[in-house]
């Protein structure tokens, strides 16, 4: 009676057990439901607000265009928040936890705009972007979607789904308190376990009163009959457990699990498969089981196979070997593993073998292969010296070009620091450098170009350009990357730029100075052979015969023609030196330009030729230097007279839009193509030496080119030889001030 009452404790202890176990089970199960569902209401409800936010946004925006678009206080994105806002007020929440935000990202800190929670009404305080806290919205303002277990932005542990706002650049939040869910269920198995332990016990002593009389005849009788089963049913349940155990692994694990029968005459056959064999190969059980290995191994991995097989059975033990095979949903390489299942009588009846996919690891392998090659390949073949250090100054890599720039090869540099080409001047601050590194500091050299000395294996120093970059290994180490270039011939050439510049202004200012001399010996002794000249003639009066007067014509033309091309060489002296300086005012154009016409009218009707000016705007006026302005009109229609034998010169003013356009066009000579390339240069003429057909030394078209661009005037030429030339001349538009 004692055996039974301690049994029949047991029995209801387990009972008990089990019970609370089901209870505990089967809420968990309900909660773990519950939890899903949480899920996908949240993630629906924040992805069907996410998009409502944005369709509202879009609509809001195409509003501000049509409706607001000449009021500037109109602020789409207010009024889009403002409706959200309106449409949260009056919608009441379900749950007491149950909770929208709203928020943006302003700077590093994560700013709320809308929270919906019962009862509460006031915003969150700004959270850091980096915080540990707030981690849904923080995830949402990166551009993620998603649902998350987390911190909110009071510390609290939630369930969140997250979104981002596309149009507005927000992120937008539904959670609730992992707290709440959890309540009724933890309240439910108390509830269910007290419950139950009642029944049970209510149960057990009703079982008691009316088993036990019959419990007590049978007891006597059923003891030999427990102690003969009780050892097979232990068995049985070991052998159960196992078998489940193996069950689940079998069907669970992530490698490709197989059991083969072994036949005779090496025949071995499928007679078990798991879900992921069926997977890699895409075929189905119907397909596999019953069928020998020839029939679904490829031709060229069957003989590897089977000698591993046999291998394995010989031998009495794993076998392991890499193999790549064509599936057909792909090829694969995977590690095989096979091992024999020996009987009693010691002969192999089945091989259990596996395959672990290594598919890609081999292609990130193989891609890794390839980068590293090609790193290499572009760090060897570079024209500049490529350096890499860790953090406290180690030569990690040093290239050929280094080589060959240093002297050193790189098994004499790597693993040293970088004192060796570091000049005496410069050690002292790469140490200090390198001291605020290890400290968490930050180069001031990092993405900048900088000129500095280096030092070769002979000890000479030389000019480096230096660009200097940092990265970080999977273990966030930092290292630094120094590409250097040797810039020791840009140097040198740098300096005899500079001493052939210096050499060529002072030669320069030695040419405007005798330039200068020149002018004034020149111009004296001309000004005085003119002015005699024409105070002999009037002296003279009446005796002066009408061939002599021709005479005095000659020594007077003669001596202007002199005093022009003086004043011609200073001028294009003092335009190349930058000499020249600007008077710029207000001009009337279309006046001073028929004051220049009426100024070589006479010139023209001496050779038979019209020369006409016509103008469609009078009182416009230009913003202009007077004086050089007026040299290169004088100078352009001069020319145009000189090189016109017969016809007339047209000189026409007009506006083109905002900008005066003056034409001057003759029925002249022309410019050949081949001239007109270089027509501005000083000293260039069509028609050059002793057998030139007109005067001149070539610097009139070239001061007034020069003339013009002072003024940003725009120039012109269209010319055909033989079919006369047109300068047209392009103001710019009216600017400027008298003062």
């Amino acid at each position: 009676m004692t055996g039974y009452r301690s049994r029949f404790v047991l029995l209801l202890s387990i009972m008990v057990g089990i019970s609370l176990i089901t209870v505990s089970m089967m809420t968990l199960i309900l909660y773990r439901f519950e939890f899903y569902q949480q899920e996908a209401r949240l993630q629906e409800t924040v992805q069907s607000q996410a998009r409502l936010y944005e369709a509202v946004a879009r609509y809001d925006a195409r509003h501000a265009e049509v409706m607001h678009s000449d009021d500037l206080k109109y602020d789409p994105f207010e009024a889009t928040l403002k409706q959200i806002r309106d449409a949260h007020a009056s919608y009441e929440q379900s749950g007491q936890t149950l909770e929208f935000t709203l928020a943006r990202q302003v700077g590093d800190s994560i700013i709320f705009l809308i929270k919906q929670r019962h009862g509460e009404t006031d915003l969150p305080e700004s959270i850091s972007i980096t915080s540990d806290l707030a981690e849904p919205q923080r995830l949402a303002l990166q551009g993620q979607s998603g649902i998350v277990v987390g911190l909110d932005y009071g510390g609290e542990l939630v369930l969140a789904a997250y979104e981002f706002v596309k149009v507005l650049d927000l992120g937008v939040v539904a959670k609730i308190d992992i707290a709440e869910i959890r309540t009724p269920f933890i309240r439910a198995v108390y509830t269910g376990g007290i419950v139950t332990l009642l029944l049970i016990l209510v149960g057990a002593i009703i079982f008691f009163k009316i088993t036990n009389p019959v419990i007590q005849r049978l007891e006597d009788y059923t003891k030999n009959l427990l102690a003969e089963i009780s050892e097979r049913k232990r068995v049985e349940e070991v052998l159960r457990d196992r078998e489940t155990h193996l069950s689940l692994i079998y069907s669970t694990v992530g490698d490709v699990l197989y059991m083969i029968n072994v036949e005779q005459n090496n025949c071995f056959r499928y007679i078990s498969v798991n879900p992921p064999f069926l997977a890699v190969t895409g075929l189905t059980e119907d397909q596999i089981i019953g069928k020998r290995i020839e029939e679904l191994i490829p031709e060229s991995s069957i003989n590897m196979t089977k000698e591993n097989y046999l291998k394995a059975i010989n031998e009495g033990r794993p076998i392991r070997w890499e193999e790549t095979t064509q599936y057909p949903s792909g090829q694969k390489t995977g590690i095989v593993r096979v091992a024999p299942v020996f009987n009693e009588e010691g002969r192999c009846t089945h091989l259990i073998g596996s395959v672990h996919d290594i598919t890609q690891r081999k292609i990130v392998e193989e891609a890794l292969r390839s980068s590293e090659e090609l790193n290499r390949s572009i760090t060897e073949s570079a024209t500049e010296g490529i350096i890499s250090i860790d953090s406290d100054g180690y030569i990690l890599l040093w290239n050929q070009a280094a080589q060959n720039m240093f002297g050193y090869p790189a098994t004499d540099m790597l693993g040293q620091d970088l004192s060796n080409i570091i000049p005496a001047l410069y050690k002292n601050s790469h140490q200090r450098a390198l001291q605020r590194l290890e400290q968490g500091g930050e180069s001031k050299l990092l993405g900048k170009i900088i000129e500095i000395s280096a030092m070769r294996k002979d000890g000479s120093e030389f000019p480096i350009e230096l660009s200097l970059s940092s990265w970080k290994d999977y273990e966030k180490k930092t290292y630094f990357t120094g590409i250097i270039r040797d810039i020791s011939e840009r140097k040198q050439a740098e300096s005899e730029i500079i001493n052939a510049l210096s050499k060529a202004e002072k030669a320069n200012a030695v040419k405007d100075q005798f330039i200068a001399n020149i002018s004034h010996e020149i111009r004296t002794p001309l000004t005085s052979i003119i002015g005699f000249t024409a105070l002999l003639k009037k002296s003279l009066g009446a005796k002066v015969k009408a061939e002599e007067q021709v005479f005095f014509n000659y020594i007077n033309q003669s001596s202007n023609r002199l005093l022009r091309t003086v004043d011609s060489i200073l001028n294009i002296s003092q335009l190349e030196a930058g000499a020249i300086k600007l008077t710029p005012g207000r001009l009337k154009l279309a006046n001073f330009t028929r004051l220049i016409c009426e100024e070589l009218r006479q010139s023209a009707e001496e050779k038979g030729l019209q020369l006409q000016f016509s103008s469609s705007v009078e009182d416009d006026t230009v913003y202009v230097d007077e004086f050089s302005v007026s040299q290169s009109l004088h100078n352009l229609i001069h020319n145009a007279v000189k090189y016109t034998h017969t016809g007339r010169i047209s000189v026409q003013l007009e506006r083109v839009q905002k900008r005066l356009v003056l034409a001057i066009t003759d029925s002249g000579i022309g410019i050949s193509d081949e001239y007109r390339q270089h027509m501005f240069l000083p000293f260039s003429q069509e028609s050059e030496g002793f057998t030139k057909n007109y005067q001149g030394i070539g610097l009139g078209l070239a001061i007034t080119k020069k003339y013009l661009d002072l003024n940003q005037v725009d120039l012109e030429v269209v010319s055909e030889k033989g079919q006369g030339t047109t300068f047209t001349l392009i103001f710019p538009e009216n600017r400027g001030t008298e003062g």
